[in-house]
C-alpha cells in the first residue's frame, strides 16, 4: 500500500494529466492474429476476452508474459481497447510484477502500437501511459543493464516522443548510443549470446529505427544511419541461429513471443533495411562436411559484469546430418531456482567435458555467475576451429577438423595431478542410438568412434521450450588422467 500511495502521490504532484500527445506514424506489417481471441502462454490458453491478470499468481515469468500484452497488435481494435482499460482498472500502481520496469518497458510500447495503428483517442489510456513513464524513468534497470536496460532505454524514447517529454527522450537517446556500442559485438551480434534474446534485441532495434525514421524527432542523421547499419547486420544472425526446429538453444532461450526471422526480415524490408551476411561467426563458428555441419561454442560468459543468461558450455558442439539435428543442447526448463534450472545451465548438460565433477564456472542462484572461465582467442578457418579454456588450475583445448571424410574432435585436458573427466554427447529424441565398444550408430547413416574409455548410455533431460521436459540419450565417456589427457572422437557419414 505505501509503495502504491508513493506512486499516486508522485503523479498527482509532479505533473498534470496530458490532454494530447503526439501519436507517432509507425509502419506496423502484419503479424500474428489471434482471431479467435485466444492466446497460447506456455502451456495456457488465455481467453482474451476475459484475462484474469492474477493467473498463476505465484509463476514469475508467465506473470511478466502476461503483462507484457504482446498479443495486443494481433486482435481487433474493441478487443484491443477492452483489454487495455481492463488492464488499467485491475492493476493500480504497485510493487508487484505488473509494474516492474522491464514489464512497463515491454507493455507501453506495444500500447502507443496499438494507439498509432487504431489512431486511439483515450485520456484514461494516455494517464496510464504517463504514469507508467514516470515510474520508469524512476526506476531504470541500472543494477541489471544488459538486455533490461535496452528495453527502458526504447521504452522511454516511445514515452518521450508521445509526450513531448525531453527529459525522457534525450535521456534514451544518448543511452541509447551508448548501449549499441556495448551491446552489439563487431559481427553485430547481441553480447549475451542466446539466438531467443538476440531476436528481440533487433526486433527492439527496428523498433527504434520505425520511430525515429518516420517522425521529426529531431534527431541528426548520423544517428538514424547508425542505427541502420547496427540493425542491418544483426538480422543476419537471426537465420545463422535457426534451423527447422526453430532457434537454436543456446544459453538461456525462451521461445515465448520471440518474432521469427521472417517476421523480423519482413519488418526490415518495410522499412527499408536488408541483411547484410557476414562471413563467419567467432563465437559460433561452423564447420561443414558433405552432408554434416558442426558448431562449437567458443563466446565467453557475457556479459562480464551480469552473465546472468550464460551456460557453461565453452567447447560444446552442435551437430546436423543433411540439416536434421543430431547433437543438441539441452535448453532450459524455467528461470526460477530449481533441480531443472541448475542442470540446464551446468557443464554436463552440454557436449563438452567436465573436469572433477564441476563446471567451467561457479553457478549462483538462478542467474548469477561467480568465478568463470576465460577463453584464448580461437582458431577459426573453414576447416578448422581450435578453442581453448582455462579455468582454475584446469586447461580444455577442443580442435575440430576436416580430415578426408570424417569431422575430427581432438580434446587436450591439461591439469597437475590426478583428476577425473566426463565427457558428454546429447541426443536428438528423434535420433536412434546404437553403441558397440567405442563405436556408435546414428539412424543408420553415421558413425561415431570415441576414444578407448568407459563408455556409458543413460537418459538425460531435454527442454525443447520452457516447462517442457524430455527423454534425451546421452553417451558419456569418462576417466582418469594425471597432468595430460588427448582424447579424439571421428564422426563420419556412413
Amino acid at each position: 500500500m505505501r509503495c502504491q500511495r508513493q506512486y499516486l502521490c508522485a503523479f498527482k504532484k509532479n505533473c498534470k494529466p496530458p490532454s494530447s500527445l503526439h501519436i507517432p506514424k509507425l509502419i506496423i506489417p502484419k503479424i500474428r492474429e489471434y482471431a479467435d481471441r485466444k492466446y497460447k502462454l506456455f502451456n495456457d490458453s488465455i481467453d482474451l476476452t476475459h484475462i484474469n491478470w492474477k493467473e498463476h499468481i505465484n509463476d514469475t515469468l508467465f506473470q511478466y508474459h502476461l503483462h507484457y500484452n504482446d498479443f495486443i497488435l494481433g486482435i481487433d481494435k474493441g478487443t484491443g481497447l477492452d483489454i487495455i482499460l481492463n488492464w488499467i482498472h485491475e492493476n493500480p500502481p504497485s510493487d508487484s510484477i505488473e509494474w516492474d520496469p522491464y514489464t512497463i518497458s515491454i507493455r507501453v510500447v506495444n500500447w502507443i502500437k496499438f494507439i498509432a495503428k487504431f489512431d486511439i483517442k483515450d485520456q484514461t489510456i494516455y494517464n496510464s501511459l504517463h504514469l507508467q513513464g514516470i515510474w520508469l524513468y524512476h526506476q531504470r534497470e541500472f543494477h541489471l543493464l544488459a538486455n533490461h536496460f535496452f528495453k527502458n532505454i526504447v521504452a522511454l524514447l516511445y514515452l518521450g516522443y508521445v509526450f513531448s517529454n525531453k527529459k525522457w527522450f534525450q535521456w534514451a537517446l544518448h543511452d541509447l548510443n551508448k548501449q549499441i556500442d556495448e551491446q552489439i559485438t563487431k559481427e553485430g551480434y547481441h553480447f549475451e549470446f542466446s539466438p531467443t534474446y538476440h531476436a528481440i534485441f533487433t526486433k527492439d532495434l527496428l523498433n527504434v529505427y520505425n520511430l525515429l525514421s518516420n517522425n521529426d524527432c529531431n534527431v541528426n542523421n548520423e544517428t538514424v544511419r547508425n542505427l541502420q547499419n547496427v540493425t542491418s547486420s544483426a538480422l543476419y544472425w537471426n537465420q545463422y541461429y535457426y534451423d527447422k526446429e526453430g532457434y537454436l538453444p543456446i544459453n538461456d532461450v525462451n521461445y515465448q513471443d520471440t518474432p521469427q526471422p521472417d517476421e523480423i526480415i519482413k519488418l526490415a524490408q518495410v522499412l527499408g533495411i536488408n541483411s547484410k551476411k557476414n562471413q563467419h561467426s567467432s563465437y559460433y563458428p561452423t564447420i561443414n562436411n558433405g552432408s554434416m555441419k558442426i558448431m562449437m561454442c567458443c563466446a565467453p560468459f557475457n556479459p562480464p559484469y551480469n552473465p546472468s543468461h550464460s551456460h557453461a558450455d565453452i567447447n560444446s558442439v552442435l551437430l546436423w546430418y543433411n540439416g536434421k539435428r543430431i547433437l543438441v543442447d539441452t535448453g532450459n526448463y524455467t528461470y526460477s531456482e530449481s533441480d531443472e534450472r541448475a542442470y540446464s545451465r551446468s557443464t554436463k548438460a552440454h557436449n563438452t567435458i567436465e573436469i572433477d565433477s564441476s563446471d567451467q564456472a561457479e553457478m549462483w542462484k538462478a542467474f548469477r555467475v561467480g568465478n568463470r572461465a576465460f577463453i584464448t582467442e580461437p582458431e577459426i578457418s573453414s576447416k578448422l576451429i581450435r578453442c581453448t579454456y582455462k579455468f582454475r588450475n584446469i586447461s580444455h583445448s577442443r580442435e575440430i577438423k576436416i580430415e578426408n571424410d570424417a569431422i575430427i574432435i581432438r580434446d587436450i585436458l591439461l591439469a597437475t595431478g590426478e583428476h577425473a573427466f566426463r565427457m558428454f554427447f546429447h541426443f536428438s529424441p528423434n535420433c536412434s542410438i546404437q553403441l558397440s565398444e567405442n563405436n556408435v550408430i546414428i539412424d543408420n547413416n553415421m558413425e561415431f568412434i570415441l576414444s578407448d574409455e568407459n563408455i556409458v548410455g543413460e537418459k538425460t533431460s531435454l527442454f525443447p521450450k520452457m516447462y517442457i521436459k524430455e527423454d534425451k540419450d546421452t553417451l558419456i565417456v569418462s576417466g582418469r588422467f594425471v597432468d595430460t589427457k588427448f582424447l579424439e572422437t571421428r564422426i563420419r557419414a556412413l
